[in-house]
């Protein structure tokens, strides 16, 4: 009779003993086929820094933003801070209007206008310190990591309200997880900011309308993450507002 002391993993070209089987051992043996296969199916994007979009609460906002003020704030999401939301600046300060302007290359009316458009839609709170104000992301949109601080969720708590989503207000207070039932797309913050150096407002508006979608697995962009429903031209200027002609030079852009 064989017992597991006398069992043993031998190079066959050569006879070598490898290793032994000892009594309690526990051997599994995986094809390198196997190995192969689970090593292309890693996570994408593991250990990268991300801001997670919720998909269809950006959706909501359609047609109620202009294409200035969906690209602040889509070049706002790299700025977020973790749990609180608050918009901040490479040193981990308060953004001001100014850094958005130089962030951006907007004038500052402009900058302003846009923000206070971001205000009024509650995408975000603005509060009042002194003489500068602080902006705070609003979480039902997108946020950072898997938590908020409860000054954040007081801030927010009339958005599920005003979007009439009535599981969101159930869900919001019980959820161990933030969005943990939510769809969302996740925004790789370290891209978003080569990408805003290098390209212009307007794609980066039109890159920001897109992202809620994108189709889980394949990126295809499509309507209500359906494969078979791709989103056209007419759908991207529905969503935006620009005109077609200025659609078909954006997207040349982002290509």
């Amino acid at each position: 009779m064989t017992t597991l002391s006398q069992l043993a993993i031998v190079d066959l070209s050569s006879g070598e003993v490898l290793d032994t089987v000892e009594h309690g051992d526990r051997l599994r043996v995986t094809k390198k086929a196997s190995v192969d296969k689970l090593m292309s199916q890693t996570k994408w994007g593991e250990g990268w820094q991300f801001v997670k979009l919720f998909s269809d609460n950006v959706r909501a906002l359609e047609g109620k933003l202009s294409a200035g003020s969906m690209m602040i704030m889509f070049a706002l999401a790299p700025c977020i801070a973790h749990r609180s939301n608050l918009v901040i600046n490479g040193d981990s300060k308060a953004m001001n209007n100014d850094d958005i302007q130089n962030a951006t290359g907007l004038s500052k009316k402009v900058v302003a206008r846009y923000m206070t458009e971001l205000v009024r839609a509650d995408v975000l709170f603005r509060g009042c310190t002194g003489h500068s104000y602080k902006y705070f992301a609003n979480p039902y949109i997108y946020c950072k990591g898997n938590a908020i601080n409860d000054t954040l969720e007081e801030m927010f708590k009339d958005y599920p309200a005003r979007l009439k989503n009535k599981a969101m207000l159930i869900n919001g207070t019980s959820m161990i997880t933030w969005g943990e039932d939510w769809s969302f797309t996740k925004l790789f913050t370290e891209y978003f900011r080569v990408a805003d150096d290098k390209l212009s407002s307007g794609s980066v508006a039109i890159m920001f309308a897109i992202a809620p979608y994108v189709a889980d697995g394949s990126n295809v962009l499509c309507k209500r993450g359906r494969v078979t429903e791709p989103l056209t031209p007419m759908d991207i200027e529905k969503i935006t507002g620009i005109s077609r002609k200025s659609i078909g030079k954006y997207i040349e852009e982002l290509m």
